[in-house]
């Protein structure tokens, strides 16, 4: 379920609902099964997970429809109310014990994943910023000031190496925890990197394909009002004159060991640098607004539709 989490949690709890009704209407408790979710979600894979949207008007525009995609996706945080009210009502209705632990844990679970998606990523990432503005950039701006780089640039690299790992030493337990876990310095980000890079990798040489096999049929695509354009019927032809065994034109073959290596580090310099750049604009600042407009509104939700290329 890509954006629409809220019609997974209505199934869910419908399904509780339903029983917890039929248990308290029932005259013989011991013959009904234990409250337990009946939703099934049935997966469907897919080489990425979701896709950017894209204005006509150029890469800036882009940018800002791509801010109003993250404002609408974040209006989400209005889904961990709901879940904690219904779980809140569901146990006041059954009592605790009523429901099974299975139960119980599966709820906390759905909780705690809407938490961290529109919670916990938003403060590690505002509470990272703060660190460096009230920390880490003071500090190097003393350095430079003081003629640390000078004295730096004058010391072997094994004394470099040597006064960094003394530093990192010089912090004890927790600290050290903290840094690897609110910084960028902690394994996450290269598997992450290796993660996107094998999916990518696979996309680009042709073997999701191998695997996935071709279409039997084309699909022409259609306007608004299911009615084919000449427009879009060319721009068809033309995609298909581009294609190779059947295969999308992005598919350029197997890369060289140069090719890979490139692509890697790519990914891993999008991911280790320009990240938490990216979680400020495009998460922190739209949570920030999403959850002022829901102390604003309530429980009046406000839609916000990003731009879509012609």
């Amino acid at each position: 379920i890509a954006e629409d989490h809220h019609m997974y949690c209505k199934c869910y709890f419908a399904s509780l609902w339903e029983q917890a009704h039929a248990v308290k209407t029932a005259k013989q408790h011991d013959q009904l099964p234990p409250i337990t979710p009946q939703l099934c979600v049935q997966p469907i894979f897919l080489p990425a997970v979701s896709f950017l949207v894209e204005s006509s008007d150029g890469y800036l525009a882009s940018c800002i429809a791509r801010f109003h995609q993250a404002r609408r996706h974040m209006q989400g945080i209005v889904e961990l109310g709901y879940v904690l009210l219904q779980y809140t009502r569901l146990v006041k209705h059954t009592g605790f014990g009523g429901l099974p632990v299975m139960t119980h844990a599966q709820v906390c679970a759905i909780a705690f994943k809407m938490h961290t998606l529109h919670i916990t990523t938003t403060a590690q990432c505002f509470a990272l910023i703060m660190a460096a503005l009230t920390k880490i950039i003071p500090a190097v701006v003393g350095f430079l000031l003081s003629g640390g780089l000078m004295a730096l640039m004058q010391e072997q690299a094994s004394g470099i190496v040597a006064q960094a790992w003394a530093s990192w030493g010089s912090l004890d337990a927790a600290q050290q925890t903290m840094a690897a876990s609110m910084g960028n310095i902690s394994g996450v980000v290269v598997l992450y990197s290796i993660t996107c890079f094998v999916v990518v990798l696979d996309v680009i040489e042709g073997r999701y394909y191998e695997v996935m096999g071709h279409p039997t049929h084309e699909i022409n695509p259609v306007a608004e009002g299911d009615e084919t354009t000449a427009d879009s019927l060319q721009r068809q032809e033309d995609e298909d004159e581009k294609r190779k065994d059947g295969k999308p034109s992005f598919v350029i073959g197997r890369q060289s060991f140069f090719a890979r290596a490139s692509l890697l580090l790519s990914i891993f310099n999008d991911t280790a640098f320009v990240g938490y750049a990216a979680i400020t604009i495009y998460a922190l600042i739209p949570a920030v607004m999403a959850a002022w407009s829901l102390i604003r509104r309530g429980t009046d939700f406000e839609y916000i539709v990003a731009e879509k290329p012609e």
